[in-house]
């Protein structure tokens, strides 16, 4: 809502003459709770895309909601396991304790929810939990190499990659708790 719909409003995007304010509303509502994946970045950029899709004879409707999404998912795909159990499980106690035991492990848990389509039993927990060590130590390192002034066109990858990461991942896991995915879109 702040990075989107906010700046956009105050850029004079309007709705469309033939659409309710009540529908208007509860479309502004969808996209708000559709885009909570998205980075802040994501969103300035979609702002700026959709600012120049603006319809009407003034230029300053809001493009359909579908058109908005469209670009969305160009500019940053939503999670493959966009579905309840990706989201509800990442914003649930359980995604909460997983970012509180490490940003790592909370990716890591999200990553298996994406691939096994299936919350974690007990004995998956050591493999998550593995692979976000793994995961930190490899950031760490690019971290390390990149601040001596030796890193590598893979280190620069490795933090690029966790730097659009880690904000996705936050956003699921508090997405409920703090109000993120109303505030971020």
């Amino acid at each position: 809502r702040e990075l989107l719909i906010r700046p956009l409003e105050a850029r004079g995007l309007r709705r469309k003459a033939r659409v309710k304010a009540e529908d208007h509303a509860r479309t502004v509502e969808r996209l708000v709770e559709r885009l909570a994946y998205m980075t802040p970045e994501g969103l300035g950029t979609l702002a700026e895309v959709v600012h120049r899709m603006a319809g009407g004879a003034r230029r300053d409707e809001w493009p359909s909601e579908q058109v908005v999404l469209r670009f969305a998912d160009g500019i940053e795909p939503a999670p493959p396991a966009s579905d309840r159990l990706l989201t509800s499980w990442m914003a649930s106690q359980a995604g909460r304790r997983a970012w509180g035991e490490s940003p790592f492990v909370a990716a890591e848990l999200a990553n298996f929810l994406m691939r096994r389509r299936r919350p974690p039993t007990d004995g998956d927990w050591p493999g998550i939990r593995n692979r976000a060590g793994d995961r930190r130590r490899e950031v760490e390192a690019a971290r390390r190499r990149t601040g001596e002034g030796r890193d590598s066109d893979a280190d620069r990858q490795e933090l690029a990659a966790w730097g659009r990461s880690e904000p996705r991942v936050r956003a699921l896991v508090f997405a409920k708790a703090e109000g993120e995915s109303d505030a971020a879109a």
